[in-house]
């Protein structure tokens, strides 16, 4: 890999051949400079590829540009977050910050690497700044992927607080500005599809949420990106709410098998959650208290009222007071991070 293979490729919008660069890198497991290692990090992330990702993390010299070097802790900071490593991110995120020196490129990506910190911390307000600055940021080095990643970071994040019409129009504009072109990244392009299908299924709009679950899912699968997991247990919730439990399972089962073989723990969690409920209801309470557990231990800040919602739907048919208790400490982790949606 020389002379920035991988981001002449990443701008070019051939994904594949960024990919398979940055693969080809890791498989040589040579060392590499800061300017080589960051785009490589990029790509693998936003593949889904978090063991491949870390290993190039691993693999970097020390030195290089201070913009190089900020955008390879800004991206290996993502790499943390959705590893579920929260110590790491923030390390990772405070040096990207402090090397960042104004570059917008290296901007964006750290304040979006703060910002998923802050949402894994329940700081609302620090999530919305942070997305705020890096959208400046990236608008003004006109980076099409990172503007793509933020905003539809930003629609779930609005979703979460419950404002469904602001995470609607906001993903309206993605897909709008986003969806077509060379460079649109397929799983930027799947997520946006991935989350507006959530925003449908809060509205009670179930066939057209089913529907986006399925656009979402044909674009991650053709890209190979383990985001697949989001669209599978997205596709789970709509059977779930339709009453259709035999193929919620399957989903949910699917995507917890996806995201555990990538180790993406934040798309493990929900998947592990509805997989939770849907045992439950169909009366296999040990294995769905074991699911609920997992999921427990396996959250952040971000996802743990979700994990002891379903460790309480879990619990319930055999221990109503464990089951409360669950809830119980579901209210109050969503009322102080402030998540009306999970609350």
């Amino acid at each position: 890999m020389s002379e920035n293979a991988v981001l002449r490729h990443a701008e070019s919008g051939d994904w594949e051949h960024a990919v398979a660069h940055a693969q080809r890198a890791v498989a040589a497991g040579r060392p590499l400079d800061a300017e080589d290692a960051w785009p490589a990090v990029m790509v693998l992330y936003l593949r889904g590829d978090l063991v491949g990702a870390s290993a190039v993390r691993a693999m970097a010299r020390p030195g290089g540009g201070e913009a190089d070097r900020a955008l390879l802790a800004a991206w290996s900071a993502s790499v943390a977050w959705a590893r579920g490593e929260v110590d790491a991110c923030r390390d990772l995120a405070e040096e990207a910050l402090a090397r960042a020196a104004g570059e917008p490129r290296a901007l964006a990506a750290a304040h979006t690497a703060l910002a998923l910190l802050a949402a894994a911390e329940g700081d609302r307000r620090g999530n919305e700044r942070h997305y705020a600055l890096g959208l400046a940021a990236a608008e003004r080095c006109e980076d099409r992927t990172q503007q793509l990643r933020i905003r539809t970071n930003r629609a779930s994040q609005r979703m979460e607080e419950g404002d469904l019409t602001g995470a609607l129009s906001e993903l309206d504009h993605v897909l709008w500005r986003f969806g077509f072109g060379p460079d649109a990244h397929p799983n930027g392009l799947g997520l946006a599809h991935n989350n507006r299908a959530e925003i449908l299924i809060r509205a009670g709009r179930l066939a057209e949420a089913r529907d986006g679950f399925r656009t979402a899912l044909t674009v991650l699968q053709r890209a190979g990106a383990a985001g697949v997991a989001y669209a599978l247990a997205g596709l789970g919730e709509t059977h779930e709410a339709r009453g259709d439990l035999t193929q919620a399972r399957a989903a949910y089962e699917e995507a917890v098998e996806v995201a555990g073989e990538r180790g993406f723990s934040q798309a493990l969690v929900p998947a592990l959650c509805g997989l939770a409920r849907v045992l439950a209801a169909t009366g296999d309470v040990t294995a769905a208290r074991t699911a609920g557990r997992r999921a427990v231990a396996e959250a952040t800040s971000l996802t743990a009222p979700q994990a002891y919602a379903a460790a309480g739907w879990a619990a319930l048919p055999e221990d109503p007071a464990a089951a409360r208790g669950h809830a119980d400490e579901a209210i109050e982790l969503a009322r102080t991070g402030r998540r009306p949606a999970a609350l």
